[in-house]
């Protein structure tokens, strides 16, 4: 199945713009059918409200938030919905000073929502005869990225605009393919010796892949491997188009320095030693994950006596956006946040996660007994604890 590589990428901050579905429309943590909202990713809000519009669904492969290239194509007189134009729009204006450093993440957020809503239109309507109110709505995000570039934010959040802006010109751009390698040449130049080098390297790959420059794709992708590769971005870019081999994680240790909420470390597996534990990958804006947290929190109260934990690890780079959603709907669990998205977050980076919801199933000796426990914990949290009472009920031999 044909991936987009500059979708995953720009997906990855912290928003998986162009929608999601796969096994999320088919079942939840423990194998139950997950809840109506489920083969949708809701991208991450500012701190106002959980009211953002639900994300265009499309197929994916596997088990969560990727992002594939499916669209219906409408007859060329058919033009785009007023609607839906006007929902690009709404999402450019919401930050007035996305300067702010509070709003710096859900301002990306947002223009990156805005990018997969406009580039869908145009997908789906190539032939509307308004679509070019379409490329004015995005190019407005344009105009918003500069405000942004032009400002003193940090190095990894014009990163992600930059690429954001680059994808917007190009898409609208007539240019000959020598100008267009060029531009992308020049992107990824203004990041070299940078902490943000290699991601930039990765999103240059994405954007080459975009314009259908075979050679400058090839070349961005062997300098990846051969330079980057210990990057936690370009490690999860690279598991999502499916040019790096995941090595087996089954029967080794869970190692991970985590935040909690409350900002005290918690260690895995160390501290949670003699427990059967599920890790889970999720984040606020993501409509799978959310729809999931019911099945989730009836194995959490069939199993916490007997001696389950649940460890949630959230993508949300918008701390209010977490506190709010926790405030209305708590979670009786461990919550942990790095405050990076899921191209950046380190455990992420370390266990190759590029998709959410995840599960991963850590037994009580804190070794991996699963880590696709997706529509499977339901069977193998009993089996897991059924081996930890075995454990405990044997004598020890003098």
């Amino acid at each position: 199945m044909h991936r987009n590589g500059l979708r995953v990428l720009l997906c990855g901050l912290a928003v998986w713009s162009l929608g999601v579905g796969g096994r999320d429309s088919e079942s939840g943590p423990g194998g139950k059918p997950a809840q109506s909202d489920s083969a949708r990713t809701e991208s991450a809000k500012p701190a106002q409200g959980d009211s953002a519009r639900t994300q265009p669904a499309m197929p994916a492969k596997g088990n969560s938030a990727r992002t594939q290239s499916a669209t219906l194509t409408a007859p060329a007189a058919v033009s785009v919905p007023q609607d839906r134009i006007d929902a690009v729009n709404d999402l450019v204006q919401t930050f007035t000073d996305p300067v702010l450093a509070e709003q710096v993440s859900g301002f990306k957020e947002l223009l990156s929502r805005a990018f997969g809503q406009g580039h869908l239109l145009r997908e789906q309507y190539p032939g509307a005869p308004n679509l070019a109110e379409v490329r004015t709505a995005m190019l407005r995000i344009v105009d918003q990225a500069d405000r942004l570039l032009k400002s003193d934010v940090p190095v990894e959040d014009k990163v992600w605009v930059d690429g954001l802006k680059m994808a917007i010109l190009l898409e609208n751009s007539a240019s000959a393919a020598a100008k267009a390698r060029q531009q992308i040449r020049g992107f990824v130049g203004r990041y070299e010796n940078t902490a943000m080098e290699g991601l930039a390297v990765a999103l240059g790959h994405g954007l080459a892949e975009h314009v259908g420059d075979a050679a400058l794709k090839d070349e961005l992708l062997k300098l990846m491997k051969a330079k980057y590769a210990a990057c936690t971005e370009v490690r999860v870019y690279l598991k999502s188009i499916g040019k790096i081999e995941v090595p087996s994680f089954e029967g080794k240790e869970f190692v991970a320095e985590l935040t909690r909420l409350d900002g005290s470390r918690l260690r895995l597996s160390d501290d949670l030693k003699g427990k059967v534990v599920v890790v889970h990958f999720w984040a606020t804006w993501c409509g799978p994950c959310k729809a999931a947290l019911p099945e989730l929190r009836e194995l959490y109260a069939k199993y916490k006596d007997k001696g389950l934990e649940i460890v949630s690890i959230s993508f949300d780079e918008v701390r209010s956006a977490l506190d709010s959603y926790l405030k209305e709907n708590p979670l009786p669990w461990i919550i942990t946040c790095s405050g990076k998205d899921m191209m950046s977050d380190p455990t992420a980076g370390k266990y190759y996660i590029d998709a959410v919801p995840g599960y991963w199933l850590v037994g009580p000796d804190g070794r991996i007994i699963s880590s696709d426990a997706r529509g499977k914990l339901d069977k193998l949290i009993p089996l897991a604890l059924e081996r930890l009472k075995a454990s405990e009920e044997t004598p020890v031999k003098p």
